[in-house]
């Protein structure tokens, strides 16, 4: 079983630095990756110091 193993710190950095190193390479139209763009918005307002309104739209 090939099995990533991460600590969370280091998973929080590979989910922000992975749309810099696919996102050219996966299509635009790819549900998958809609899917994980969205997760990650939620993601970082999840941990932002301050949620504003602007900030959510």
């Amino acid at each position: 079983n090939l099995k990533i193993q991460m600590s969370a710190a280091e998973m929080m950095t590979f989910i922000h630095i992975l749309p810099i190193i696919v996102g050219d390479k996966i299509p635009s139209d790819d549900l998958n990756y809609q899917c994980f763009l969205v997760l990650l918005q939620i993601f970082k307002i999840r941990i932002a110091p301050a949620v504003t309104d602007r900030t959510i739209l």
